[in-house]
């Protein structure tokens, strides 16, 4: 379960599948949103470019929260 950016509960659906050229592939689903394919990137890496991102935005979320409570922590002097 995650939540939107109202608050609204969601639900989050992985699993496995075929793609539309039948190969065996991971999906991602958020709600009643498309779903996300996940697969390996072709040079045979573990990490699909879906996982990078979701990993690169989440390092990028704790970035701007530590520079708010360093920011916070300024202001308090």
């Amino acid at each position: 379960m995650t939540v939107d950016s109202t608050g609204t509960e969601l639900p989050v659906i992985t699993g496995v599948t075929t793609d539309h050229r039948g190969r065996l592939v991971g999906a991602m689903a958020i709600g009643d949103g498309p779903t996300a394919v996940l697969e390996p990137p072709d040079d045979g890496s573990v990490h699909g470019q879906i996982s990078l991102n979701a990993m690169m935005t989440l390092l990028d979320v704790e970035e701007l929260r530590a520079r708010v409570e360093i920011k916070k922590r300024r202001n308090q002097r």
